[in-house]
């Protein structure tokens, strides 16, 4: 398969608006990212498959927080699906040591595999419980966002529109015969998002504590 992790953008905000801070560089860091295949027909009855470790060399920040990687591409081995059933990508980043890749490419939380002796879908990954772990972990020192796909609306536009979306987190991925063939094409997109965020509040002059209203 051929995919391209994007990291997260403000739409129509650059870091350098002079209404706020710079981002650090810190929030943009990937220290660590694997990539988890499910195999179905459509997301709801996709069940996990196998999952691999990425090699995050190529991103990079530099001193001056200015040159980020925004998107890095990989060209890599993948499950292979039988006919009529489609390969689905999630990619996770900066997972602190609470997922990672086992012996045979089985995913795994605290020493064991995450979906135990079954093949598990993405909604039995959603109640494992991990998002508190993640979250108590994600940018403690605000050098390691967790970040994983970003929920992706199958409509677009009007409210009316929208008010019957529904949303998907997997994100399909072609599947090709050769390495050669995959890279030839062009990447799949897998835009990623933080779980967590860091704000700062400012107070107006004349407000106290016991204020209301």
């Amino acid at each position: 398969v051929k995919v391209a992790i994007n990291m997260p953008t403000s739409s129509g905000l650059t870091r350098a608006d002079d209404r706020y801070d710079d981002g650090e560089s810190n929030e943009y860091k990937v220290n660590e990212a694997l990539i988890a295949f499910f195999g179905g027909t459509e997301e709801a009855n996709a069940t996990f498959m196998k999952a691999y470790q990425l090699d995050v060399s190529g991103w990079t920040v530099d001193d001056d927080d200015e040159q980020i990687t925004q998107t890095a591409s990989y060209v890599m081995e993948a499950p292979a699906v039988p006919n009529g059933v489609s390969l689905y990508a999630l990619a996770v980043v900066n997972a602190n040591g609470i997922l990672t890749v086992g012996d045979d490419g089985m995913l795994m939380r605290d020493g064991s595999p995450v979906f135990g002796e079954g093949a598990g879908t993405i909604e039995a990954l959603r109640v494992e419980k991990t998002v508190d772990a993640f979250i108590s972990a994600s940018g403690n020192d605000n050098s390691s966002f967790f970040m994983t796909n970003a929920p992706l609306s199958d409509k677009s536009g009007s409210d009316s529109q929208r008010s019957s979306a529904a949303a998907s987190t997997l994100v399909k991925v072609k599947v090709y015969d050769t390495k050669e063939a995959a890279g030839a094409e062009e990447a799949d997109p897998i835009f990623v998002e933080r779980l967590v965020g860091k704000v700062s509040v400012s107070i107006a002059k004349g407000i106290t504590a016991g204020d209301s209203g």
